[in-house]
Formats: C-alpha cells, sequence, structure tokens
C-alpha cells in the first residue's frame, strides 16, 4: 500500500508538472500580483529586469522565480536598456535614468523632464523616444554619445514616440498617429515609411522584416525595410507589445473597447505567428483573469509577459511555440524521424532525438532549396523531442526539414497535401 501511495504522488506531480509547463503561470514573488509591467529585460541567463508603474524597477536574479525592489520605488518605468554595462531606465516625467550596478543605485541624466516612453542603444548611442505634451513643447528622439551626461534633440519634434528598434544600422520609431519612420544615420535625419496616419505603439524587426503593432488595425508587415506595409491579422485589436525571435511572432493584445481588462474569450491575450502574420494562435491557456500584456522577453528556457495589475506571468518558451521534450532518456545517437502524419493538411509533428546537449536547429526547405520557416533555433538537453509545423498560408506541394545539431546534419522529404 505504501509503495502504492508513493507511486500515485510520483505521476500525480509529473502530471501537475506538465500541465503548468504547458500554461501560463504567474511569476511575481516579491513583487505582489497587482503590478502593471510596462517593460520587461533579460541580461542572459542571469539578471531580468521589470519596470512597472509607480513602483520603478523590480529584479531577479533566478528566472522570475522571485523579486526584489531594485531602485525608482517611486516612478514609472515606460522602458528598459542595456548600454554597455549600465542599466538604462526611462521614466514617466523624469526622463533618463543610469545604473551601474544593476538597480542597487540609479542616477539621473541630464535629460530629466522629459516622459521617456522607449529606449534604444547602437554602439555608443543612447536613444530616447518621448512622449509629446508633457512639458508643452516636448516629444520626438534624443540621442547621447555619452550615457546620459548630454543630450541631443535629432528630430520627430513633438511626436509621441512608443517604440524605437534598430535593424543593423537602420533606426525605426513608432509614433502616435503618424507611423512607422526610420532613420539611416543615428537620428540626424528622418524619413517616414509607406506606413502612415497610425497610431503605432509596438515594434520587431529582423533584416528586412518589420512588424508594427497599431491601435485597433492590429499588426502591419513590411518585408522590404518599410517600403511597403500589409495588414496582416489581429484586426480590431491594440497591440501593445512584439516580439520577434527565429521567425516566431508573439503579440499582446487588447480588444478594441473591451477596457483594459480584456484576455480570453473576446480575442485578446497573447497570440502566436509562424508565418509572418497570416495566421495567428490564440496562447491564453492558464489565465485565470481577463487580462492587457504591455511587454514581452525571454529569459532562459521561458516566454515572460507583463501585464496591466496583474504582474508578471511565465511559460515555458519550446511549449508555446509547438516544441515538445516528449522524453528525457537519452538516445544512443542523433536521429531525425520522418514527420507525421504525412500527407497532412495544414499540420504535422516532426520527432527528433539528442544524444547530449547543444544548439539545435530544425529548418523547412522548400524545393528550390530556400528556408521557409525555421522551427527550431535554440540550445536543447539530451532527450527525445517533437515539434509542430502548421503549414497554413503555404503553397502545396513537396517541402524538406533539415536538423543539424552537434556536427550532425540529416535532410528528410515531407509531402504537404491541400
Amino acid at each position: 500500500m505504501k509503495n502504492s501511495f508513493k507511486v500515485f504522488v510520483a505521476v500525480f506531480i509529473i502530471l501537475v508538472s506538465i500541465n503548468a509547463n504547458a500554461q501560463w503561470v504567474p511569476s511575481s514573488t516579491g513583487m505582489g500580483n497587482d503590478k502593471s509591467i510596462f517593460s520587461l529585460l533579460s541580461l542572459g541567463f542571469v539578471d531580468f529586469f521589470a519596470g512597472t508603474a509607480y513602483y520603478g524597477v523590480y529584479r531577479s536574479t533566478n528566472v522570475g522565480v522571485g523579486w526584489v525592489q531594485s531602485g525608482l520605488s517611486d516612478k514609472t518605468v515606460y522602458s528598459l536598456a542595456l548600454s554597455g554595462s549600465n542599466l538604462v531606465a526611462g521614466t514617466n516625467l523624469y526622463g533618463v535614468w543610469l545604473s551601474p550596478n544593476n538597480g542597487s543605485t540609479w542616477s539621473q541624466t541630464s535629460l530629466s523632464y522629459e516622459t521617456v516612453r522607449s529606449l534604444a542603444v547602437s554602439g555608443s548611442y543612447i536613444f530616447a523616444g518621448t512622449a509629446w505634451g508633457t512639458p508643452p513643447g516636448t516629444g520626438g528622439v534624443y540621442r547621447s554619445p555619452d550615457n546620459g551626461s548630454t543630450w541631443l534633440k535629432v528630430g520627430l519634434d513633438e511626436k509621441t514616440v512608443y517604440a524605437l528598434a534598430f535593424s543593423g544600422s537602420t533606426l525605426y520609431a513608432a509614433t502616435r498617429g503618424y507611423g512607422v519612420w526610420q532613420s539611416f544615420n543615428n537620428g540626424t535625419t528622418w524619413s517616414q515609411t509607406g506606413l502612415t496616419n497610425q497610431i503605432v505603439y509596438s515594434l520587431a524587426v529582423s533584416g528586412n522584416n518589420i512588424y508594427a503593432g497599431t491601435e485597433c488595425n492590429g499588426v502591419y508587415y513590411s518585408s522590404n525595410s518599410g517600403s511597403n506595409w500589409s495588414q496582416v491579422g489581429l484586426n480590431g485589436k491594440i497591440i501593445y507589445t512584439l516580439l520577434l525571435n527565429s521567425g516566431k511572432i508573439f503579440a499582446g493584445c487588447l480588444k478594441c473597447g473591451a477596457g483594459v481588462y480584456g484576455a480570453g474569450a473576446d480575442g485578446s491575450g497573447i497570440f502566436l505567428s509562424t508565418d509572418n502574420g497570416i495566421t495567428w494562435i490564440e496562447k491564453n491557456q492558464g489565465f485565470t483573469l481577463d487580462m492587457t500584456f504591455y511587454s514581452l522577453a525571454i529569459a532562459n528556457t521561458f516566454l515572460f509577459a507583463g501585464s496591466f495589475a496583474q504582474s508578471v506571468w511565465k511559460r515555458t518558451y519550446s511549449e508555446i511555440i509547438g516544441i515538445k521534450q516528449i522524453s528525457e532518456l537519452v538516445p544512443v545517437s542523433y536521429l531525425l524521424h520522418q514527420n507525421y502524419p504525412n500527407p497532412f493538411n495544414p499540420s504535422t509533428n516532426i520527432r527528433y532525438e539528442l544524444p547530449r546537449a547543444g544548439n539545435v536547429k530544425l529548418v523547412i526547405f522548400n524545393t528550390l532549396g530556400q528556408e521557409v520557416q525555421t522551427l527550431v533555433n535554440e540550445t536543447q538537453s539530451a532527450g527525445i523531442y517533437e515539434a509542430l509545423w502548421n503549414a497554413s498560408g503555404f503553397p502545396g506541394g513537396v517541402y524538406f526539414y533539415r536538423l543539424t545539431a552537434g556536427g550532425f546534419g540529416e535532410t528528410r522529404k515531407m509531402l504537404l497535401v491541400r
């Protein structure tokens, strides 16, 4: 009887663990569960920071398991960035602050009166995107070459700049009512991209690909550095935050007219697209309340989401993108299995085995040898895994997939029937 009870307990614990990994769980111990999180910043596997409304900066050194207050305790922190060894914070009405010691102490820079909604760093430059109207005549982009000792306004006067993002040497700015702008010379001159007359809250960029999150018009996508744009989904939603990682785009949404609470049945919450925004999958499993999300970040093996008045939540990254570790048994060799089902419409599973930990890449190719989607590009421990490919939006025909890991490389063929 005792042994049976032990087995039951072990099985129950495993089931609970699997269930927790397959959904969002709170990650706010030490900060309380009632904070609004405007910004999240991950610095590798060690330090993780959250910028809050009215309560300053919180820091976690254990991947969000626990948090401690880390300065600026009476301020709203809209944005966080890293410049060299300095942690940079953009605040409401108090400008930009710097900490050289991970938030233990802070000093105000000479940009001391603006509301700083966004930050970006390139080389020795710090860029601050500010809000128009408080105080009058403010707004636009400022640039500092010397860690905040001096600032120069470099354009977009009297515009609220909600987001800044670099792709190579090109700086993009998301504005309120004026769409997306770009600068090729560190903000000295600016030109408007093809996305105009939109309230744009968020940006995600990689190479020539740009995603813009708008107010009530969903997500726009450009594949040619902003020259042309197309609306690619989540129409009727406010997109407060976007995160792009290895071809996967995450969006934190609020349905227009839903108020600040809105996740769940009405179509707000967290969404994922793996096909450049053609299709979106709701990823709200585990949320017990309706919520709005302002920030997203990847730290260690988790995706974190900063919410309105519900603090920080986390979910296993590999699970949320359709990668499951189905066994921790260590295989004797690398092995790539045939996908199943095959033929399929529109989704199929690809199983692979790893005898040791290392960087793993699983890529889908078309018959011309062109990469069409990256399913996996991360460090994984030894074990047996399964990745899901949702081929919605791809033309019917023959595709290939290739696994590379630890010097191993193997290509297999799949058949897509639609």
